[in-house]
């Protein structure tokens, strides 16, 4: 199995996002993952591959390492 990471505060995410603008589907679409997916990192439920943590920063317009546990 590959490197995964997890967020390091998905509420601080959610809030974020919604300072943003966007709702998770919105910002999910946005970025090009499935909000399925991003409702079950943001719950921990599944880890990320760092291909989609970049999506993710990128769209959060933050760096990967201060978002994510890596």
């Amino acid at each position: 199995m590959g490197t995964t990471l997890e967020f390091k505060d998905p509420d601080k995410v959610r809030g974020i996002i919604a300072l943003q603008g966007d709702t998770l589907r919105s910002f999910a679409k946005r970025v090009g993952i499935s909000e399925t997916s991003l409702n079950r990192y943001l719950f921990k439920t599944k880890r990320l591959r760092p291909t989609t943590a970049k999506k993710i920063s990128d769209g959060l317009n933050a760096k990967v390492g201060d978002i994510f546990l890596l």
